[in-house]
């Protein structure tokens, strides 16, 4: 017990190192930055709120 096994340091607002090497910074987002894509060409799980019977009525506006 006590035995230190790494150092953290930094915020999610700046920037994040372990042991003094930087893993994140916020000024290099564009290496972190995940663009998503459209939602018709990602497959849901069914248990997906996209999925609901009444999502998919109102879609097609179907409300009776």
């Amino acid at each position: 017990m006590g035995v230190k096994l790494s150092s953290v340091f930094g915020n999610y607002m700046g920037y994040f190192d372990i042991d003094g090497k930087r893993y994140w910074d916020i000024r290099d987002l564009e290496r972190f930055h995940y663009k998503l894509q459209p939602l018709g060409s990602i497959k849901s799980l069914p248990s997906d709120s996209t999925m609901r019977m009444d999502s998919l009525l109102l879609k097609d506006n179907n409300y009776k």
